[in-house]
């Protein structure tokens, strides 16, 4: 069976690489639609407690399929099809997870004890009994963490774009892009990596 897998997932390659006008048309499909396919089931399992396996599946899976959306209608715009890729894979995530057996209680707590994310934990958070002063030792707040994001996206891209830069020599921009990175990381240090458990 994984013979047979491993050949039909070559032989739809060459499909999509036939048709396919440049990589960078590739490149946007794998980013954008399949991308977006996939991206709210694993938000959602971190923010709500009601997803389970089935729910998570589902949500990949109809991310998948409406991930080919771009391919069936290349004159939609991504700012089009992103979205309904994105609601559709959300709505399967919840409707499935409605719809079946949630994760057992026991997982759910001792999930919500160890990593005491932010979200839709309803009777998860109450039965844990962490106080908003425990998560806060641990950095925990949605604020922080939602800052912490930001500060972290601002020092990955200027770890990612300094390198073009120089290559391209544009040294101005290249060190621009290094110190955006480097004062990211600075900041990440205190307000995240200090605050982490050990």
């Amino acid at each position: 069976m994984s013979y047979l897998a491993t050949i039909l997932v070559v032989l739809i390659g060459m499909v999509i690489g036939w048709n396919a006008e440049s990589i960078s048309s590739i490149w946007g499909w794998l980013m954008m639609a399949l991308g977006g396919g996939v991206i709210m089931p694993n938000v959602l399992r971190w923010h709500w407690w009601r997803i389970n396996g089935w729910g998570y599946a589902a949500g990949v899976m109809g991310g998948i399929i409406l991930s080919f959306l771009p391919v069936l209608k290349p004159e939609m715009p991504v700012y089009v099809s992103f979205p309904l890729i994105c609601a559709g894979s959300l709505i399967a995530s919840i409707v499935v997870s409605l719809l079946t057996k949630p994760t057992e209680r026991g997982t759910l707590l001792a999930f919500y004890t160890r990593v005491k994310p932010f979200g839709f934990w309803g009777e998860i958070k109450t039965q844990a009994q962490i106080d908003e002063k425990e998560k806060a030792k641990t950095g925990e707040e949605p604020w922080r963490l939602l800052l912490n994001t930001l500060i972290a996206i601002a020092g990955i891209t200027g770890l990612y774009l300094s390198p073009m830069y120089l290559v391209e020599h544009f040294y101005l921009q290249s060190g621009l892009w290094l110190g955006t990175a480097l004062v990211a990381g600075v900041i990440l240090y205190f307000t995240w990596y200090l605050k982490l458990e050990s």
